[in-house]
């Protein structure tokens, strides 16, 4: 199934080029804000359904996977979320969200070994995935 806003980019944008799509496809007063009032089981929700759809398809694995670390609703209300996400608007929600509910270091650990499960789970760590997980890695610091 292909992305409702084009390809999602398994990597974040660089400063320039947030500038640059701010600035030509918003008006600098109707700026999205990004804020979440996402929970941490949330945010982790979300991170996963976004790793699961690196390779732009999500297997019934992943879907598992995915409501073994979370409920039933929260899995559903982050996919829909997602789905009304470009990648722009994933990336700048799980940064704002990561800096606002302040994750230890053995936290961001956890996530990023959940992200990894996620990404070996069907045996095939493909490149879209490997870029997508380094560039999460950065953002989790």
């Amino acid at each position: 199934m292909a992305p409702k806003y084009g390809l999602r980019r398994a990597f974040s944008f660089s400063e320039s080029l947030k500038k640059k799509y701010l600035y030509e496809n918003e008006e600098p007063n109707n700026m999205t804000s990004y804020t979440t009032t996402w929970n941490k089981e949330e945010l982790t929700a979300y991170l996963l359904i976004y790793c699961a759809n690196a390779d732009f398809i999500e297997s019934n694995d992943e879907k598992a996977l995915i409501k073994s670390k979370t409920t039933d609703g929260i899995s559903k209300r982050m996919h829909v979320e997602f789905e009304q996400d470009n990648d722009f608007d994933s990336i700048q929600k799980i940064e704002s969200t990561l800096l606002r509910l302040k994750y230890t270091n053995e936290e961001k650990g956890q996530l990023l070994d959940e992200m990894k499960e996620m990404f070996l789970l069907d045996g095939n760590y493909d490149l879209q995935e490997m870029n997508l997980f380094r560039g999460l890695k950065r953002i989790l610091g």
